[in-house]
């Protein structure tokens, strides 16, 4: 458990630090700004593969959507955003299945 938690709190800080850069860049910036990240919960990915079952089963258990995240997820999120959304700008999008 220990490893989850430093885990999450790693990922947590990274993306809270990304969204400070982010946000401040978009303040300062002398025209409009179109940077938005994306947040991604947990990933069934080549680098959660080794993970033990507990642990996948308690990030997915910890969505609403009860299931894991896929890197197709996320690509479909990044082309929703590079698809002509100049609209939506200096916003995080999380891609967690709804992650609580």
């Amino acid at each position: 458990m220990t490893t989850t938690l430093v885990s999450t709190t790693t990922a947590g800080a990274s993306v809270a630090a990304t969204e400070q850069y982010f946000d401040s860049a978009s303040a300062t910036a002398r025209s409009v700004s179109t940077s938005t990240i994306n947040a991604p919960g947990f990933v069934d990915s080549p680098w959660t593969k080794a993970w033990p079952d507990e642990r996948k089963q308690g990030y997915v258990g910890a969505t609403l959507m009860k299931r894991a995240c896929t890197p197709a997820d996320i690509a479909e999120a990044i082309l929703f955003l590079a698809a002509g959304n100049a609209m939506i700008t200096g916003h995080t999008l999380p891609v967690d299945g709804g992650l609580i």
